[in-house]
């Protein structure tokens, strides 16, 4: 093949490997390009600890970049032209900035990860709704920056497999991310305290606002 076309099956189909599950395409070459690109994000979603540990994307944006690249590698053809930098991150600041986002992102959603592998038994209604009161009238409660996303996906399948739970306040909808930790607070506020300030560096600690009530 001279090139990849993404809306034509490439021979021996949209193949793609999963070295840290060991996980293959199914049927690659009965599905299309979008077809196989949500089949690699339900399985990381379905695994969200294997995503925190290897850093890997579950977005729609990454995804199909990254089986493109796969592709092109398995089949020898040449990499496609690279997109242009985000004008909104050329400055070297604009990309520390996004660097320790992303960084701080992970970490908050870890501690979340850490309370739900080790069987998420979440704190009780009134002390949810007590948090979640608290959290929505914060200046931090802000919406999730566009580098936060992934993680914030992770959460959010997390909260859905475990719908059992019936994890929910009556302010849900008000409930956005905090600008500290970067986690969605729709899921926080029913993580035990101590799944929070044992894994929650001091420097982030210092940083929720006064009337936080992880703080308290």
């Amino acid at each position: 093949m001279q090139d990849l076309s993404h809306s034509q099956v490439p021979p021996g189909g949209w193949q793609f490997y999963q070295p840290q599950s060991q996980w293959s395409m199914p049927s690659p070459v009965s599905q299309t390009f979008t077809q196989a690109v949500q089949h690699i994000i339900k399985h990381r979603m379905a695994n969200p600890a294997m995503v925190m540990k290897h850093g890997l994307k579950t977005d729609q944006a990454s995804v199909e970049q990254e089986l493109d690249t796969y592709t092109r590698l398995r089949l020898k053809i040449p990499m496609a032209s690279p997109p242009k930098m985000n004008p909104r991150l050329q400055s070297l600041s604009q990309v520390a900035g996004a660097v320790a986002d992303v960084k701080r992102a992970a970490q908050g959603t870890g501690v979340i990860i850490d309370w739900l592998t080790s069987g998420g038994q979440p704190v009780e209604q009134a002390e949810a709704d007590r948090r979640a009161e608290i959290c929505v009238k914060c200046p931090k409660n802000v919406p999730g920056s566009w580098y936060t996303v992934a993680p914030a996906e992770i959460i959010r399948e997390t909260l859905s497999a475990r719908s059992d739970l019936k994890l929910a306040t009556s302010l849900d909808n008000e409930l956005k991310s905090c600008d500290v930790c970067k986690c969605l607070l729709r899921l926080k506020i029913w993580t035990p305290l101590h799944f929070i300030k044992d894994r929650t560096p001091s420097d982030i600690m210092s940083e929720f606002h006064p009337s936080c009530w992880i703080t308290k």
